[in-house]
């Protein structure tokens, strides 16, 4: 209880009153320091949540303050000591916990239960940003071991798992993570290149060609509509393509210099365009 006393502050059952760190220094006494106490109503909380910290410091004398933390505080409790087996979904804005709780619910599994493997555990983070979260969370409170992913990276293991198991061979891939941009994933010749690798593969199974047949019709007329709604001719539209496509190829071959002298060049009117880079 010593260890996770912030989960029981403000539950009934346990009253907790007093948490005292008592420092010993090469082998002597070295004084002591109250992380919680509670006397006479007189509250004073130290909690891991530095927000609370901050709600609690400036309303000292409020004491609906302090029944509202401790409200908190018996939910967090409830939420972490619920069982194991059972699903839970917990709903919360940004910054209210959250992943704190989640941790505290993995340390509260693994002393209470002697036989769980933390092998066996895994969490599951939509951003890599709350990925590192649950990670620093989870070396401080000292549940390390359980398995760790953000959802691109989980699809991959899944992936990879799969193709083993059937015998399948592949290529090493990797997958982007939410707000991580592998600019080399995107590149046209990349893209082309894939797109005849997949064009290959499909093209030597008749079910495969008609799949490839369907879809080049499909574009095609999508392409037409767009091409109609404009009031262009075709032949316009692809020499606009075949403009822009050689121009964004020079443009990746010259340096920031080449291009501000390409723009000081550049006149609209009589006037000179001016672009910042």
């Amino acid at each position: 209880m010593y260890y996770q006393y912030q989960i029981y502050i403000g539950n009934k059952d346990v009253e907790l009153n007093l948490v005292r760190d008592i420092h010993f220094k090469k082998g002597k006494y070295n004084g002591y320091k109250d992380l919680y106490y509670k006397r006479n109503g007189d509250d004073k909380a130290v909690v891991a949540d530095e927000h609370l910290q901050q709600i609690i410091k400036a309303n000292q004398d409020n004491k609906a303050v302090h029944d509202i933390v401790e409200s908190i505080q018996q939910n967090q409790y409830d939420i972490i000591s619920s069982n194991k087996d059972k699903s839970m979904l917990v709903l919360g804005c940004a910054g209210s916990g959250k992943t704190m709780i989640l941790m505290h619910k993995v340390r509260y599994m693994k002393y209470n239960d002697q036989d769980l493997n933390m092998r066996d555990i895994m969490i599951i983070s939509p951003t890599d940003i709350l990925e590192r979260e649950s990670r620093q969370l989870s070396r401080l409170l000292q549940v390390d071991h359980v398995l760790q992913f953000t959802s691109a990276r989980f699809y991959q293991k899944l992936c990879v798992e799969m193709m083993k198991k059937i015998d399948a061979s592949f290529e090493a891939f990797t997958v982007c993570d939410e707000n991580v941009v592998e600019a080399d994933f995107y590149k046209y010749d990349v893209l082309e290149q894939i797109k005849t690798d997949v064009y290959m593969d499909l093209s030597n199974d008749i079910i495969s060609k008609r799949f490839i047949n369907s879809q080049e019709t499909k574009n095609k007329d999508m392409f037409s509509k767009h091409v109609a709604i404009t009031g262009c001719e075709m032949t316009y539209i692809t020499q606009m393509h075949n403009l822009y496509s050689d121009s964004i190829k020079e443009i990746e071959k010259a340096g920031k210099r080449d291009i501000e002298r390409i723009i000081k060049r550049i006149t609209y009117s009589g006037s000179v365009v001016k672009t910042k880079i």
